[in-house]
């Protein structure tokens, strides 16, 4: 029996039983008694109702963290595995290997940061500041499920965006993976939320000297001479597509920038003797530099934009 059922009997046997006088002060007595035990009884029924809801939301969508390549978590039966983490262009990439251990197909998606950040779904650079992410299966963005098929390995790769090289890790990755009853809703308990802890985060080695950088890792750049006729000069390069497929490559024109030990400044011209690379085939590339002044013997920089994310840096580079 309850407290408030208790209080009410008690009022009616006293009612009946106490007369006159006496019963109106054992009256305001049992009254100032039941309005005490109604009110904790009120206060603790809401106190345990938010604690039953807080325990019940607070870990059961989590799989908690792991560090490193190599973590590993099972997500709606599929196999998640981190295999590597690098630079690409702006953005950092997260390579993940998805492998069903069910008996049938799962549908499965990667959430990406919503329009506001998200605890859920962000990284953090080892100095504390947060970066949006989006997920990705077999190249295309996981936002809505994709089939997974029984005992096949499936490429997805997680993208943190607008990641400075400067940073060699990543502090913290949070991400939600979800089926397809989590899919386009905003109750985060439809999904569940995994972390990556300590990430570290490497460059391509897809050049031939340690003073130049591609920021597209499937481009390997070859520097071989630089050479000067009169006021002319040109750095002689080769470029090989490490991709499997044929790639067009959309780089003659741009805001190429050259910078001499003097600070003078030069408008690079590019010149690619074939626009589609197929895979591993080495093609001529030409930088030209007009109007360079005899005194001159070396540019301490040379910057080389394509396709509006990505790049060539080559510093010292020097000629006679």
């Amino acid at each position: 029996m309850n407290k408030k059922n208790v209080v009410a009997i008690t009022m009616v046997l006293a009612l009946v039983s106490v007369q006159d006088v006496a019963a109106q002060s054992f009256w305001k007595t049992l009254g100032k008694v039941a309005e005490k035990v109604l009110t904790t009884d009120t206060s603790n029924s809401s106190t345990n109702s938010s604690s039953s809801s807080l325990s019940g939301s607070s870990s059961n969508n989590s799989l908690g963290n792991k560090t490193g390549i190599g973590a590993s978590f099972t997500v709606y039966g599929v196999d998640l595995k981190v295999t590597g983490c690098e630079h690409w262009g702006d953005d950092v990439v997260v390579r993940l290997l998805l492998t069903n251990n069910t008996s049938s197909d799962v549908k499965f998606g990667i959430g990406s940061t919503g329009p506001h950040m998200e605890s859920y779904r962000v990284a953090y650079s080892p100095d504390g500041k947060n970066h949006e992410i989006e997920g990705y299966i077999n190249g295309e963005n996981a936002d809505f499920v994709k089939s997974l098929p029984v005992g096949i390995p499936v490429k997805g790769y997680v993208l943190v965006k607008d990641y400075d090289k400067k940073y060699t890790s990543i502090q913290s990755l949070k991400f939600t993976c979800n089926d397809e009853h989590g899919q386009g809703s905003s109750d985060i308990n439809k999904s569940l939320r995994l972390e990556v802890r300590n990430l570290p985060v490497t460059f391509a080695q897809n050049t031939n000297l340690s003073n130049i950088y591609c920021s597209l890792p499937t481009l390997y750049v070859q520097y071989n001479n630089c050479t000067r006729i009169g006021n002319t000069v040109t750095v002689n390069m080769a470029f090989k597509n490490l991709s499997s497929s044929a790639k067009g490559l959309d780089i003659e024109y741009g805001n190429h920038i050259a910078y001499d030990a003097e600070g003078n400044s030069y408008t690079p011209e590019v010149k690619l003797a074939a626009r589609t690379l197929q895979p591993e085939i080495p093609v001529k590339a030409t930088f030209t530099i007009q109007n360079v002044p005899a005194n001159v013997t070396g540019f301490s920089y040379i910057k080389i934009p394509f396709e509006d994310k990505y790049y060539i840096e080559m510093r010292n580079i020097n000629f006679k």
